[in-house]
């Protein structure tokens, strides 16, 4: 493990995102610290709010064969925010078709990484065994000047590290 792997992480979900959608996905697809500014440009934004250590109490694959948590894992919370540019005083037929668009933009994406999660085909980084990496429910974007689209959290474990030693 080493200092870069939760930038690494980030990156490689955002290259993952990318690949997925192919010709649909935005110019700008981007790694950023804090939350995406939502203008009007249609954009892909992966950043992490939050991690923290999960202290959950750790479980044998015989007493509860659905949990398998790791007591003190590195839980990471990674967002992905799809946006596109969609005038909100535009006519009926210019919203639906903007709709149209950030619908099948985020069912593609979704269902993608969905398989990709599935098939270990997203991080390059080491995941920490415990839980499996985690897609959260996908939500509407709060439109902002002329933005619209989704937003989902990716929650992955990665394994400690301390500058002094290394990996822990």
């Amino acid at each position: 493990m080493a200092a870069g792997d939760l930038f690494q992480a980030a990156s490689d979900l955002r290259d993952a995102c990318v690949l997925i959608l192919g010709d649909r996905a935005p110019a700008r697809a981007v790694v950023r610290n804090g939350i995406p500014i939502l203008d009007d440009e249609h954009q892909l934004v992966v950043y992490v709010p939050r991690f923290g250590t999960w202290l959950g109490t750790a479980v044998t694959e015989r007493q509860y064969p659905l949990i398998q948590q790791v007591a003190g894992s590195n839980q990471i919370t990674m967002l992905v925010t799809l946006t596109r540019c969609a005038e909100a005083a535009a006519a009926p037929e210019s919203q639906e078709a903007v709709a149209e668009q950030v619908y099948e933009d985020i069912w593609l994406l979704w269902n993608g990484l969905r398989r990709f999660v599935e098939r270990g085909l997203v991080f390059s980084v080491e995941v920490e065994p415990g839980p499996e990496p985690f897609l959260a429910p996908v939500a509407v974007v709060n439109e902002q000047g002329n933005a619209t689209g989704w937003t989902f959290g990716v929650s992955i474990t990665l394994a400690g590290y301390d500058p002094m030693v290394g990996s822990f």
